[in-house]
């Protein structure tokens, strides 16, 4: 029996001795391209930090907002938000922060950028801000996937090594709305609501792991004794009426359960011309009006 655990011990020595030297170079590799990666930094005193997904991405100018940034993703869940604002608030810490919440994010369809059929979609940009424990956790969830997992996040480190400044390099889209002449299409939106809140003819479940992270993002905002407000940003008519009643109640239901002040520009804007073709998101003429009034409501009450 001794002699099987000794055999047994300098049989899985070496790969030990690999994981523990890989350990120890993340845990090099992660400081060095938080301090160093051009990629990684803010570069401005920011009072006001507007986070979030696509409808933050799509609907606010910071450019048109004094000592304001922009740091919202295309399509981003909740947990890659929070992760991230959890590395920017080491670098400095704004006075407000606006979280991004409409009825989209409460769909089971952005669990898919986690560990569905999107799961890579993200992870290659974060990896190196997160802590061990997280890593382990995307690794898990794309066991499936992991040479394409490796690829891009060998791709990426070689792109912050080298200050390669690539748009998909960052932790970040920010403000990236070129879109002028659109409306609000009646099929587009009824092809968006059934992709966001339907799945085989069925309605979808909400999401646990976005839900989660919506009140982590709560809570790291009070420890770090910062304001949060949450921000829905307007939705065509259409768009809003397709809304399933379910899901309508449950954005209330979790509105009011955070105790958090809510700016609730839904049906602030009905014209279609404002909108991109799926009614969910502002074209750049319809950001422009939201910045504008977001202007205002600083400067009245923030």
């Amino acid at each position: 029996m001794k002699k099987f655990i000794f055999r047994f011990i300098i049989y899985i020595l070496p790969l030990l001795i690999v994981v523990l030297f890989s350990f120890i170079a993340l845990i090099v590799v992660n400081n060095y391209l938080s301090k160093n990666s051009e990629l990684y930094q803010l570069e401005e005193r920011i009072d006001y930090l507007f986070i979030g997904d696509s409808h933050i991405s799509l609907g606010v100018n910071d450019r048109l907002i004094p000592s304001s940034k922009n740091i919202s993703s295309l399509a981003e869940p909740y947990y890659f938000t929070y992760q991230k604002l959890k590395f920017f608030l080491k670098q400095q810490q704004p006075k407000t922060i606006f979280l991004g919440f409409s009825y989209a994010n409460l769909s089971d369809n952005n669990d898919k950028f986690l560990f569905g059929s999107a799961s890579t979609f993200f992870p290659d940009n974060y990896f190196f801000i997160l802590n061990s424990l997280e890593k382990v956790k995307i690794i898990f969830w794309n066991r499936g996937k992991l040479l394409e997992l490796f690829n891009k996040v060998h791709h990426s480190l070689y792109c912050h090594i080298n200050n390669i400044n690539q748009q998909n390099n960052h932790l970040y889209d920010g403000y990236n709305n070129t879109f002028i002449e659109t409306k609000a299409l009646p099929k587009r939106i009824t092809a968006r609501v059934s992709e966001l809140f339907y799945e085989n003819g069925s309605l979808r479940d909400f999401s646990k792991q976005n839900i989660k992270y919506f009140f982590k993002i709560i809570e790291l905002c009070q420890k770090s004794d910062i304001k949060l407000f949450l921000l829905s940003t307007p939705l065509s008519k259409l768009y809003y009426n397709n809304v399933p009643t379910i899901y309508k109640r449950k954005f209330n239901e979790i509105s009011s359960k955070s105790k958090i002040s809510h700016i609730n520009l839904i049906k602030y804007l009905d014209q279609n011309s404002l909108f991109l073709y799926d009614g969910d998101h502002l074209n750049k003429n319809g950001a422009e009006i939201l910045s504008k009034k977001l202007i205002k409501e600083l400067k009245n009450k923030y």
